[in-house]
């Protein structure tokens, strides 16, 4: 992945984010300079450090997971995570798995969604 779209694995009812956002704030949260509360409103939220399309070439992280049966893989945009809180992401997929994506950006924009919102699972 590369940027702020997020992937999260939920797997016997706990999920959790796999991937990291490429932005200037998530690297101030990992330095310790601010908290994660703090990233949530700062003013610089948004400024990626690598993101497709900056530059002719983006190195993507990629990494290799066991996959055990009955895995969700949630991929997404930063304009539901913006708008929607993770535990509430994890109950609409574990409550309903194939219409959690159009259920999420209804919430999403319900809440005032603002940015273009994508979200896939894999189920």
């Amino acid at each position: 992945m590369c940027g702020d779209s997020r992937v999260y694995l939920i797997r016997e009812q706990i999920g959790r984010k796999i991937t990291k956002d490429h932005s200037y704030v998530q690297q101030l949260v990992e330095d310790k300079k601010i908290t994660r509360e703090e990233a949530e409103h700062h003013p610089k939220k948004n400024m990626l450090l690598k993101a497709l399309g900056c530059t002719s070439y983006v190195e993507p992280d990629i990494r290799a997971r066991n996959v055990e049966k009955n895995d969700i893989f949630l991929m997404c945009s930063d304009g539901l995570t913006n708008m929607i809180q993770e535990s509430k992401i994890y109950e609409v997929v574990e409550e309903n798995k194939e219409k959690a994506p159009e259920i999420l950006v209804s919430l999403a924009n319900d809440a005032g969604g603002y940015d273009n919102i994508t979200v896939i699972t894999i189920i």
